[in-house]
């Protein structure tokens, strides 16, 4: 299986231009991301990596990579 996950969606700069200007004034050295699920469901507890056979997506943040969830995300912003 891979080992990236790609996050694709669309930031409204026309609504929020000092959230888009920020980020591309940051993106992609400083910024990166947290995602959030809910009801997930693992298929053993005790494994050394947990193998999700459900969730449910419910959102993702962009913010500086140091405050991130996983350091190892990057971002960018594309017209």
């Amino acid at each position: 299986m891979g080992q990236r996950l790609v996050v694709r969606g669309y930031l409204y700069a026309r609504d929020f231009p000092e959230v888009s200007r920020a980020i591309a004034a940051h993106a992609p050295e400083a910024m990166g991301m947290s995602y959030e699920l809910a009801d997930a469901r693992v298929e053993d507890m005790r494994a050394e990596v947990w193998k999700l056979t459900r969730v449910t997506f419910t959102g993702a943040a962009i913010l500086l990579r140091e405050k991130a969830a996983y350091l190892g995300t990057s971002f960018r912003m594309t017209k």
